[in-house]
């Protein structure tokens, strides 16, 4: 695979990666695929934000951390559906995610995110650091509430991934993501051990303060 995004992501010193798509449409898959495939990512040491106490065996050279201070300098770090743990009123709340964002470029830390809308986190956080955005698909239901300054390029991310699931129809539609930096559909595999319990890691973790328990 080669494009722009690719380039660009493998010279990547720190900054944001947010991932928007509706359910379902492989964000977690390619927040993965990003860390292990992209050449200037893939040595970093690799980490799991989790407020939770969750099982990562499924997640090879993954680190369970709950406290942000905890990352190393030169890390890779993972935030699954950021609007769950930092919503968009969070900062009003928890000033420890946009403070630590604010100086993960003095870091070298990479952070990747996932999330179903835009809308669901604080806006400051967009704004912190170079934020490179991507697009799966969005349905239109969730495109009427998306945030006005990313509706436009998530509805365009749509079009032009339909255009490019029609142009090359053997490639898995949740395989494909837009980038509206560049312009560009690009298609990403899976890594070689993706599964199911990898796309359903918390399912048996409670979210109550006490009683936490993992699988």
């Amino acid at each position: 695979m080669t494009s722009r995004l690719l380039s660009e992501l493998s010279t990547m010193p720190h900054g944001i990666i947010g991932i928007s798509a509706s359910g379902k449409m492989g964000k977690s898959a390619l927040a993965f695929s990003i860390a292990e495939l992209v050449p200037g990512l893939r040595d970093r040491p690799h980490y799991l934000f989790e407020t939770a106490q969750a099982d990562l065996s499924c997640f090879p050279g993954f680190t369970l951390v709950t406290d942000l201070d905890d990352v190393p300098s030169g890390s890779l770090v993972i935030i699954e559906d950021l609007g769950r743990i930092f919503g968009a009123r969070g900062s009003a709340q928890n000033q420890q995610l946009p403070r630590w964002l604010g100086v993960i470029s003095h870091k070298g830390i990479v952070v990747i995110f996932t999330i179903q809308s835009l809308s669901d986190a604080d806006i400051s956080l967009f704004r912190s650091q170079n934020f490179i955005e991507l697009h799966k698909i969005m349905w239109d239901e969730d495109l009427q509430f998306e945030r006005p300054e990313f509706r436009e390029s998530a509805t365009y991310a749509n079009l032009m991934i339909n255009r490019f699931a029609m142009e090359h129809p053997e490639i898995p539609r949740v395989a494909m993501v837009f980038s509206p930096r560049y312009s560009e559909v690009s298609a990403w595999p899976l890594v070689s051990w993706w599964s199911d319990e990898c796309a359903h890691f918390l399912r048996d973790v409670r979210v109550s303060e006490t009683g936490r328990r993992s699988k």
